[in-house]
């Protein structure tokens, strides 16, 4: 993340801020220096691992050191110019801004104090005795006293930082490292290939950044007020940084308008919406002559939830974007509002699509008699246990419209009127179809309960058939509920983590079935990661290891991450 904005632990700022626009804690990464000779053992600055406060103080304070013992050059390990760890700006009285240098960052522990409200605040310099510089004016001479001064107190462990006290500056920016398994929902990774250009003099361009004197607007609101006064019929907005827009936010669409809003190659902006003032709340799609309309967001993390008032679009595409589930977090990535859907169709539109790809979404409520829903590479989740992922409504009664989910993970249940395909797809609680005489399951877990259309290689299936042959009997069917249940227990998928915000959130454990890492048609895992290939990389790793290590040593694969 480049020039993010950091959310303040109270409003007004009050000088604490967390690295996360969502506001909860999350950890640092380290950003790898490449090792300039082969003959170098890999060190701990080398490697994309959590970035821990004693080694990044231990650097820090080094730094210091030789700043106070006048040594020439002297250059932080992590901190350094050419690829810092993470960087914090303040701006300046001249309004732009500036790098805090490495050595007036304090590296230290900003958990909560037990008692106090309060994180512990740095102290706004440190003393340092030099080792080569001696005060001359007394008998004997002593070690001179270098004072550094502090600017900001940073918790790589947490992804917390602080001013001293009383200093709170008028606008502060960060550039850190985070970690997740893939390039799904918002994010910094390159997106070219599925960004929108005009085709024609005829398309609407406008361009939205906070601090770009050359961007049109610096709002998402004047660029769609802007649009709305026009006529033009296919138009595009472009968000040109990674700032934090926290707006109320509504679009009117009309017959035959195509609506891009994107954001930039590389950047991932966040979108706070307000709804009366307050936050976590919708954009909402409006408009009832929505003929051939469709509107396509791309890149984003979406802290609030969409809704399409009846008949304002009739194709809506969620591409690369982060709809948070829950809405929002709070400092330790529980949802702020887990009952809440991240999407919302309030009445049935005949010729509504809608189609999610490479995103993380929270609960989708869209009633059955809209065109369709597809999804692929994708993960939809719905914090609240006992609240339908995907239904009609919230409760789950209602089915869904006719879908089609492609690698896709699931936390929920799901209730639809059809399948027409789901493959590679993992489902955490039971998938109901109301329809199974059409479309097909392939090739993903189905939890007990679920009903859908005929299976095709799917688990647990394939696990009691393969156990029931190695009891030698006839066929699954033979096999007692104790046995079939046993076996189930032992395949149900296992993740890292299931809480959103936290780096492993719906990444596979390695303790999880052979049969789920290794289900996908291709060999791969099921689910949202399958584009990976992971089994397949290990594999090849592996073998890579044992053709090239050298006689008499051994090697292991030791998962960090």
């Amino acid at each position: 993340m480049v020039h993010s904005t950091p959310r303040p632990v109270t409003e007004p700022a009050d000088g604490r801020y967390r690295f996360s626009p969502l506001g909860n804690d999350i950890p640092l990464f380290n950003r790898p220096r490449t090792e300039t000779e082969i003959t170098h053992l890999a060190e701990e600055v080398n490697v994309p691992g959590q970035l821990r406060r004693r080694a990044l103080y231990d650097d820090l304070e080094a730094l210091r050191q030789a700043l106070a013992d006048d040594q020439p050059h002297p250059r932080s390990l992590f901190l350094n110019t050419d690829n810092p760890a993470f960087q914090v700006w303040v701006e300046d009285e001249s309004g732009e801004l500036r790098a805090i240098p490495p050595e007036a960052i304090l590296i230290c522990d900003l958990g909560d104090v037990p008692g106090e409200a309060d994180w512990h605040r740095p102290l706004p310099s440190k003393t340092y005795t030099s080792r080569t510089r001696f005060d001359d004016s007394v008998d004997p001479p002593v070690p001179r006293q270098v004072e550094h001064p502090i600017q900001v107190a940073v918790d790589p462990v947490l992804g917390r930082l602080a001013f001293p006290a009383g200093a709170v500056p008028s606008r502060v920016a960060v550039s850190y490292a985070y970690g997740f398994s893939s390039d799904i929902g918002g994010g910094p990774y390159g997106r070219r290939d599925t960004l929108v250009t005009a085709t024609s003099s005829a398309t609407w361009t406008r361009t939205v950044a906070q601090r770009d004197p050359t961007a049109d607007h610096t709002t998402l609101a004047d660029a769609l007020a802007t649009w709305a006064a026009d006529t033009a019929t296919e138009a595009i907005i472009t968000v040109m940084d990674s700032g934090t827009y926290t707006e109320a936010l509504s679009i009117p669409m009309s017959s035959g308008r195509h609506l891009v809003i994107q954001a930039a190659d590389g950047e991932r902006p966040t979108l706070r919406l307000l709804t009366g003032g307050v936050p976590l709340g919708e954009l909402v799609i409006g408009g009832r002559d929505g003929a051939d309309a469709a509107l396509t967001l791309n890149g984003f993390w979406i802290e609030g939830g969409l809704r399409l008032e009846a008949g304002s679009i009739e194709f809506l595409r969620l591409l690369h974007c982060t709809l948070v589930p829950g809405r929002g977090l709070d400092a330790a990535s529980e949802p702020l509002r887990p009952g809440l859907p991240s999407l919302v169709v309030e009445q049935p539109n005949a010729d509504l699509r809608v189609v999610i790809r490479h995103s993380i979404t929270g609960p989708l409520h869209l009633p059955e008699e809209i065109a369709e829903l597809t999804a692929a590479d994708s993960i939809i989740h719905s914090p609240l246990q006992g609240r339908p992922a995907l239904a009609g409504d919230e409760t789950g009664a209602q089915p869904g419209p006719r879908t089609t989910l492609e690698r896709v993970t699931v936390f929920g249940s799901v209730h639809v009127r059809e399948f027409e395909l789901a493959s590679e797809t993992i489902f955490t609680e039971p998938a109901v179809a109301r329809r199974r005489q059409v479309g097909c399951t392939r090739f993903s877990f189905l939890p007990a309960g679920s009903r859908v259309p005929r299976r095709f290689r799917c688990q647990p299936d394939l696990a009691w058939a393969a156990y029931a042959q190695q009891l030698g009997k006839s066929g699954p069917d033979q096999l007692t509920p104790a046995e079939r249940e046993a076996v189930r227990a032992r395949v149900t998928p296992t993740f890292t983590s299931v809480r959103y915000g936290e780096p492993g959130y719906a990444q596979l454990s390695h303790t999880c079935a052979v049969e789920i890492r290794t289900g996908a048609e291709d060999g791969s895992e099921m689910g949202a990661f399958q584009h990976l290939k992971q089994p397949q990389r290990e594999a090849n790793l592996r073998a890579s290891l044992m053709e090239y290590l050298r006689f008499g040593l051994e090697a292991g694969i030791f998962f960090v991450t």
